[in-house]
């Protein structure tokens, strides 16, 4: 079955009702976190204020021929829809809808002229998604059996943010915390990111999984500084700390601090 159309869509969501009244803000109001960006101190690295924000969720809409529709979520706003609109459909809509990784491919070729990270990478994950709903609904099975079937009857969920009281109370026992300072914050940077992490781990206990997310905001020297630093803090990993094309500094951290996993992106 052939695609009729690719676009970006707004879909209105539901309001979900608060069942209890807040103690206080949520750390997603109030918590200082580090961008790479923040590298320039004119800009802020409080929620709200930082460069690029408002760049919200963005819809992906896939319809077959027959009307048959899959959605799928990318993030970013705008840049990225205009990416499925003025590039991804294009190329895309009139083809078979069930050769996903054919549809990929073409799109990631297509891509490498101008790059095919960031902005292209984001757009395409989008339509991916979409694509998988769309072939889930036409054959009549869910995504996930399409992808091979069930393999686990459930999972561990981690909490993301600062708020790990109330995490407990909804009863998670992973948790990954936010990270305050940039590498250019030196020495005051580093005690900052060990004074946070020593007070989640006091709220957590030591035998709960703990983790933090530099989002990109560390150059290799304050990695490893911080990462030794830490070692007694038995961080479950540590996430996306240098950007992801310096490959060669995911490697050296790799290489030089084997007690700790390190994600990337």
């Amino acid at each position: 079955m052939k695609i009729k159309s690719i676009k970006a869509v707004q879909v209105k969501l539901p309001k979900p009702a608060n069942p209890t009244t807040p103690r206080r803000d949520t750390w997603n109001k109030s918590a200082k976190r580090a961008m790479p960006i923040n590298m320039y101190s004119e800009f802020s690295g409080l929620p709200g204020s930082m460069p690029g924000g408002g760049l919200g969720a963005v819809w992906v809409q896939v319809t077959a021929e027959d009307g048959t529709w899959g959605l799928g979520q990318a993030a970013f706003g705008e840049p990225v829809a205009a990416f499925v609109n003025t590039v991804i459909a294009p190329m895309l809509e009139g083809r078979n809808c069930m050769a996903i990784e054919h549809l990929n491919d073409l799109v990631l070729r297509i891509s490498h002229r101008f790059g095919s990270s960031g902005t292209a990478s984001t757009a395409m994950g989008g339509v991916d998604l979409a694509l998988w709903d769309l072939k889930g609904k036409i054959i009549g099975q869910p995504v996930y059996a399409l992808l091979g079937g069930p393999v686990r009857e459930s999972i561990t969920c981690y909490a993301t943010g600062d708020d790990l009281d109330w995490a407990q109370e909804l009863g998670f026992t992973k948790f990954k915390i936010t990270n305050p300072s940039h590498y250019s914050e030196g020495d005051a940077g580093i005690k900052a990111v060990v004074a946070h992490v020593a007070q989640a781990r006091e709220k957590v206990g030591v035998e709960r999984d703990l983790m933090i997310n530099p989002v990109m905001s560390y150059n290799v020297e304050f990695a490893l500084r911080l990462l030794e630093e830490l070692r007694p803090y038995n961080l479950r990993w540590f996430e996306e700390p240098l950007v992801p094309t310096d490959t060669e500094g995911l490697a050296h951290l790799r290489r030089s601090a084997p007690w700790v996993a390190i994600a990337t992106g």
